[in-house]
């Protein structure tokens, strides 16, 4: 493991001895670059606030829970019986690994639930995305052309069709604080991947853990690399979604 000695501190130091920023960390780690580009490495291990707790939901009852599935699968078949329809005329894009940029002064990053880089910011500007050539996040409210998108080591694909958006995948954790949309992000809080996908704060997305067969509602306020994943939520949404580790096969969908 990459810099494994360092995660008994929840904050330390380090030489920048390498050419790029770190390839893999723990999950859900965040590292800062000082001044004199030294690595400090942050373990946030009590960042998830309160209501991040799943308990602390309002519970429903069975006939709610009961409810809500069908609702929420009744639009998933809508949506992936629209795109099967379009799916002939859509071309399909095989999108290249993210290219890892040399560590620099000021820089921020943060690791997913896969301890992949999800979010580099320098001077507070996001400053890295998927795409190497794009090199920032798609303007809100917009996505890529239509077509389908498949990338990582999963074979994530992104399909957007004239109607709506499904990402079939890897669904994974963040932790980050703040959103670029909101601050103070909670349960429901979600991040899209920001070269592909960008759409408007607070944007309902549907999301379904494959493995549990569970769904809910997350909303959109925070974007990221997702190298490997098509979704990032939040660890309390992922009990909700009756999943047993910081990562699970998934879907997401949601209207344009």
């Amino acid at each position: 493991m990459i810099f494994g000695g360092i995660f008994s501190n929840v904050f330390a130091e380090s030489k920048n001895t390498g050419t790029t920023i770190p390839a893999i960390m723990q999950p859900g780690t965040i590292i800062e670059y000082d001044e004199n580009n030294n690595m400090h490495v942050i373990v946030e291990k009590n960042s998830i606030a309160d209501s991040e707790n799943p308990l602390s939901d309002n519970a429903i009852s069975q006939e709610q829970f009961k409810a809500q599935q069908e609702e929420i699968t009744a639009n998933e078949r809508r949506i992936m019986e629209e795109i099967q329809k379009e799916l002939p005329s859509l071309p399909v894009h095989y999108l290249e690994d993210p290219v890892l940029p040399a560590p620099e002064p000021g820089m921020r990053v943060s690791y997913d639930g896969m301890g992949l880089p999800n979010k580099i910011t320098t001077s507070g500007v996001t400053t890295y995305a998927a795409v190497p050539d794009e090199g920032k996040a798609l303007p809100k409210g917009t996505t890529l052309p239509n077509g389908v998108y498949i990338y990582g080591k999963s074979s994530n694909k992104i399909t957007i069709s004239s109607t709506s958006v499904l990402g079939e995948g890897k669904l994974t954790t963040f932790t980050d604080t703040n959103g670029s949309d909101k601050q103070g992000l909670g349960t429901t809080d979600c991040a899209t991947k920001q070269s592909v996908d960008n759409p408007k704060p607070n944007t309902p997305i549907s999301v379904r853990n494959t493995d549990s067969n569970v769904a809910d509602t997350v909303y959109k306020n925070g974007i990221g690399t997702l190298g490997d994943a098509v979704l990032d939520i939040r660890p309390g949404m992922m009990t909700k979604l009756k999943a047993k580790d910081n990562k699970v096969n998934g879907r997401y969908f949601r209207n344009k």
